[in-house]
């Protein structure tokens, strides 16, 4: 084909739908499988219950120091 005659044709007006889209009307896109909605609570909690108890830890005082360094050198 020549590129006169590419320009000519119509553009397809088919409509695609985003992912965004999909996702809310409940479709998963194309090639994605994920997990069960009951499978994602299950390791949810599994996680939750793992890793609580550091959660819980106090931040060690070296993370502090970085932390208040970052800050304070943001403000210059």
């Amino acid at each position: 084909m020549n590129e006169k005659n590419d320009l000519k044709r119509p553009k397809s007006k088919a409509k695609t739908r985003t992912q965004s889209e999909e996702s809310s009307q409940g479709k998963r896109p194309r090639g994605q499988q994920g997990l069960s909605p009951a499978l994602q609570d299950h390791i949810g909690r599994q996680l939750r219950a793992m890793f609580d108890d550091v959660a819980q830890e106090p931040v060690p005082p070296r993370f502090l120091q970085l932390l208040k360094d970052l800050e304070q050198s943001g403000d210059k």
